[in-house]
């Protein structure tokens, strides 16, 4: 059982560094960063008093390529760039917002199918939207461009998959990953990291209800986004086929039917995809928010840690219907200021065998 955690005397302190130098942005307010799982990217957004000076015109540009690193003390917390740039002025005061996403961002908007040469660092005149025998990091080695997107650990080799023309690299690579049971997270160096043991490690810290450093828990429960039975059917013959059958047993077939799904590629493991869509729907139907203070937690005999999408916590939480200690994932978790300045974490909680294809053996809510 990991310890609860203990309150931290000293938050650390968040420095924002512009076009990969030493210089630090002060002045700076409504920071907030967004980490999540199945996210492309993490993002950023924080406000600076605007002095249109040469050098500040130059140095925030619109369209320029700004490079963002953020730092929680010594250690780097996100590596981005710019991507909106808003400056009002009103009344004598002159504001410019700043919003982002971690390096990895572009994967969400570029189309799949371009290769990119590395020794040349330009894409080449190629398309493909076939590929076969290749394992995942091959394939996004070889289709992601300058990012750096791997699996850990590496797929098997995939006999077949097909890119439709238009699809982003995310949600082609997304896809792909999560056919095979991967869901994927950035990392604060600006790559995007594809993972099969997500609520599988360790729980870090333990969280309850009215006790530090717990401010408030919120739950919601939507039963329409779950079925009792999930059914994949392929045709490779024009006829459809139930391949691979998926229950949530907790519901009564009566009352919440069955979802039928056909794959979008026709070489994924039949049963992971049922699984992966019983998975989805049980990250849809159930969230846990609890807002912390904060930006790290720490257990007796350790420093303090960032809030990490993809730890596992344990949470008491008699009054939100979490009835006993139970172990529960972090989707997403944003990170900001109040209006004093004090730092406050939002975690948005899951239930963990979902990221894992498996079923959960009791719920939050049941005694």
């Amino acid at each position: 059982m990991p310890d609860a955690p203990v309150s931290i005397n000293k938050a650390p302190e968040i420095t924002i560094h512009i076009n990969n130098t030493n210089e630090k942005l002060t002045g700076w307010t409504g920071f907030q960063v967004v980490r999540a799982i199945d996210a492309c990217a993490d993002a950023f957004a924080f406000s600076l008093p605007w002095d249109p000076t040469p050098e500040n015109r130059k140095r925030f540009l619109p369209y320029s390529p700004g490079v963002i690193k953020i730092f929680g003390g010594s250690e780097q917390f996100l590596l981005g760039y710019i991507e909106v740039v808003s400056v009002s002025s009103a009344s004598g005061q002159r504001v410019i917002n700043l919003q982002g996403r971690s390096a990895s961002g572009g994967l969400l908007d570029w189309s799949a199918g371009s290769i990119w040469d590395r020794s040349a660092q330009a894409f080449s005149s190629e398309t493909v939207f076939e590929l076969q025998g290749l394992t995942f990091n091959k394939i996004a080695r070889k289709l992601a461009a300058a990012h750096v997107v791997k699996a850990v650990p590496d797929t098997a080799p995939i006999n077949e998959v097909s890119i439709e023309p238009g699809q982003t690299l995310f949600d082609f690579l997304s896809k792909l990953a999560a056919a095979n049971g991967y869901f994927g997270r950035a990392l604060t160096t600006g790559g995007l990291e594809y993972r099969n043991d997500l609520g599988k490690t360790p729980p870090v810290c333990d969280l309850v209800e009215g006790e530090s450093p717990v401010l408030s828990i919120n739950t919601n429960h939507d039963v329409t986004k779950r079925f009792w039975k999930y059914k994949i059917v392929a045709s490779s013959t024009g006829q459809p086929n139930v391949e691979a059958e998926a229950k949530d047993t907790k519901l009564s077939p009566a009352i919440r039917g069955i979802k039928i799904i056909q794959p979008s590629q026709q070489s994924v493991d039949y049963q992971k995809a049922a699984n992966l869509a019983r998975s989805r729907a049980l990250i849809d139907s159930y969230s846990a928010t609890v807002t912390v203070s904060g930006f790290t937690y720490k257990t007796h005999g350790s420093t303090g840690k960032f809030w990490q999408a993809g730890d596992v916590v344990r949470i008491y939480a008699p009054g939100a219907f979490i009835l006993k200690f139970t172990k529960l994932i972090i989707k997403r978790v944003t990170f900001s200021l109040d209006e004093n300045g004090g730092q406050i974490s939002t975690l948005e909680l899951g239930l963990p065998e979902a990221y894992s294809g498996g079923y959960p053996e009791e719920f939050p809510w049941e005694d």
